[in-house]
């Protein structure tokens, strides 16, 4: 049933993940990093939806929305993670009756990922995303079953969550990557075509 859960908020992930940036390839070309506020809103709301599909545990509530934020800090940067962190964390706490490792669990995750974008600002988005998992799954296993005991005995419980948000990051880091490559050979053609109807003007 878990395995489900995880399937199901993995689909829609990559589908919300995906639309705006097949959009993007056809309306705007604008680089990633100048989206901001609107990418923070609509990772945000994917947030939202994904606390929405996340599943119960003896009280505790599961979902994959960190995904999302390790790959908004990693393209967008922290202010947009910070406006996504803030949508997820009220609409966790909405429907969850265990606040204190929500609160303290996101407090220490943003304040480790700005930390850590101020510092690897010139690596590349994919390698800075790979940095951000890794802390990510420190801070989780250091704060949910060792600090708050949560599932303690439980390890594979975990291990198989950390690997699916891992599986998320994945997913979700593949498509962003792969249309921003087709932006770029978009782009560099117009270019190519402006260029060469400037040659063919100043020849004729």
């Amino acid at each position: 049933m878990i395995l489900l859960d995880y399937i199901v908020n993995l689909s829609i992930f990559s589908l919300l993940v995906s639309v705006p940036l097949i959009l993007r390839s056809f309306i705007s070309h604008k680089p990633l990093k100048d989206l901001h506020l609107l990418g923070g809103i609509y990772a945000g709301i994917i947030s939202v939806i994904l606390v929405g599909l996340s599943f119960n545990e003896q009280g505790y509530s599961y979902d994959i929305r960190y995904a999302i934020l390790i790959l908004v800090f990693s393209y967008l940067g922290p202010g947009a993670g910070i406006i996504t962190a803030i949508i997820a964390l009220v609409t966790r706490l909405a429907i969850s009756e265990n606040w204190l490792p929500a609160i303290i669990g996101l407090l220490l995750i943003l304040i480790a990922f700005t930390v850590i974008h101020k510092y690897c600002r010139q690596h590349k988005a994919v390698r800075k995303t790979a940095i951000l998992y890794g802390v990510y799954c420190a801070i989780y296993i250091i704060t949910v079953p060792i600090i708050f005991n949560v599932f303690r005995d439980s390890p594979i419980f975990h291990l198989q969550y950390i690997l699916f948000v891992g599986l998320g990051v994945i997913v979700g880091s593949l498509l962003i990557e792969s249309y921003e490559r087709l932006i770029r050979i978009i782009t560099e053609k117009s270019g190519w075509k402006r260029r060469w109807k400037k040659v063919n003007l100043n020849t004729g």
